[in-house]
């Protein structure tokens, strides 16, 4: 696993080391500097080292020619796959290290795949590991699940998709959206605004936010803006949600950090007095925001569990087990 360096960074943002340094100090940088050196981020999956977490999972097989080489050699019947969009998303990552950290000490070897989210690449890695014979495949999948089962034939998968218990391994989001409704009504607040990016993502969680409100019969002015990922466009949502007297403002991923951070600083905007900020994930990255953030903290380590067991058992259940993945973790974010 190659180490991301700020070098290494810098020139895949096309800057200088001294200008990607002002960056991550929220320092003033020129807009378009500030957009490529956002880009190289998302690629690359860099995260500050003060993060005290990894930096990066490279791809694991960009081809299939790579996929062949890495089985050349390896006990194919102790080999799992995990296949994602994105690998270098920071919770794609740390749900990677989760489940390598979980069989670390077995005979098994995880091996990464990444789609970014084209059917035709997914199809023909599933093909390949279906040949190989892995023992089991974790899979973020952009396919139908009869495509999917087709294509696998008798190795067992779990589906990582976000919803509301619908499959064997999926996230059950609304869960979590109810959990930080109900926290939020404890805060008293009414009018919340939503940025993201990923409208599958979204729903579960504004779904369940509302039902908390709606099940306390409680008044609710809810709004969700999505953004394109851009630096730019992140701006324009954020200038549009300052604009407005809120009670709180939920970043639906940490990583949204650090542009809220760098816009408040760049443009001299203080949040105002009486605005509550959380982010989704409660990664390590969460504790370098002044004021430390809230956030509605997944546990991966539990979610890798649940995969393996459900994964490695000769039967699966059918249905996600009770527990839930979700807790509030408090910073001082929250009024």
């Amino acid at each position: 696993m190659e180490k991301i360096t700020m070098a290494k960074l810098a020139k895949k943002a096309g800057v200088s080391t001294a200008t990607l340094r002002k960056f991550l100090k929220h320092e003033r940088v020129r807009n378009d500097l500030a957009e490529k050196i956002e880009m190289a981020i998302r690629e690359t999956g860099y995260i500050l080292e003060e993060h005290k977490e990894k930096e990066v999972i490279e791809k694991g097989f960009e081809e299939s020619k790579s996929i062949q080489e890495d089985f050349a050699g390896k006990s194919q019947q102790h080999c799992l796959a995990f296949v994602a969009k994105e690998i270098t998303q920071l919770k794609t990552q740390t749900l990677f290290l989760a489940c390598e950290r979980l069989i670390a000490a077995s005979q098994y070897l995880l091996l990464a795949c990444e789609t970014k989210g084209d059917a035709e690449r997914e199809k023909a890695y599933l093909s390949m590991l279906a040949n190989a014979q892995v023992k089991g495949v974790i899979l973020e999948s952009c396919l139908a699940a009869d495509e999917v089962t087709a294509i696998l034939g008798n190795i067992p998968y779990v589906s990582l998709q976000q919803g509301t218990n619908t499959g064997i391994g999926c996230v059950n989001t609304l869960q979590g959206g109810e959990l930080l409704g109900e926290y939020l009504l404890q805060k008293h607040h009414m009018i919340i605004r939503y940025l993201g990016m990923e409208e599958a993502g979204t729903i579960a969680y504004c779904e369940g936010i509302k039902d908390s409100y709606h099940k306390r019969k409680q008044p609710l002015d809810f709004t969700v803006k999505l953004c394109d990922g851009s630096l730019m466009d992140m701006y324009a949502k954020l200038k549009e949600i300052l604009s407005e007297k809120i009670d709180v403002l939920i970043l639906e991923c940490d990583e949204m950090m650090i542009p809220l951070q760098r816009y408040l600083k760049e443009y001299h905007i203080s949040v105002p007095q009486n605005m509550s900020v959380i982010s989704i994930g409660g990664h390590a990255i969460t504790k370098m925001a002044s004021p430390k953030l809230t956030t509605l903290r997944f546990d991966y380590d539990a979610y890798a569990t649940s995969i393996m067991k459900k994964l490695l058992q000769t039967s699966f259940e059918k249905e996600n087990e009770a527990k839930s993945f979700f807790c509030i973790e408090e910073g001082e974010s929250v009024r």
